[in-house]
């Protein structure tokens, strides 16, 4: 809620922000769990935005000549209706393939895709996972965390 005695618009907005982490751009917005409003028109062109600016395809190549970025969702440790993967539906310029954890976090994640879309909840996992998504965004790749993810990594 953005109150207007703190000068807001008094109405409900949502909540999205973006940083740096090394050379890899990083995304966040609160929504999570309000499927309805995820898959509004709104939304879903800034979250495919969100997805292609973290990955660093924007002012690339034409978007004819533009390869799909390549995501890899991650899932796991907090249920969530099946109706969030409508989130993706139609959304051409975005290859997408589901990856739980703590499996996802295996391995060089460099390899495989541009950007990781984080939709789990994970409080530690082990030394090489940790290691390995930190080299993937210091290496300039990027990361979209969504809700409940922000708690990740939490120790």
């Amino acid at each position: 809620y953005d109150a207007p005695e703190m000068d807001g618009t008094g109405k409900h907005e949502p909540i999205a922000w973006t940083t740096q982490f090394g050379q890899g751009r990083v995304f966040f917005t609160a929504l999570g769990h309000d499927v309805a409003a995820m898959t509004a028109p709104g939304f879903t062109a800034m979250f495919a935005s969100a997805v292609v600016w973290a990955a660093g395809a924007v002012n690339k190549p034409a978007d004819s000549e533009r390869q799909p970025v390549r995501v890899t969702l991650v899932t796991g440790g907090h249920d969530h209706a099946p109706s969030f993967y409508s989130v993706f539906e139609g959304q051409s310029e975005l290859s997408v393939r589901v990856n739980p954890h703590p499996l996802a976090y295996e391995g060089d994640l460099r390899k495989n895709c541009d950007v990781l879309v984080l939709y789990d909840m994970i409080s530690d996992p082990g030394v090489k996972q940790k290691q390995n998504l930190r080299e993937f965004l210091e290496s300039g790749k990027g990361l979209v965390v969504l809700h409940h993810a922000l708690v990740n990594f939490n120790s």
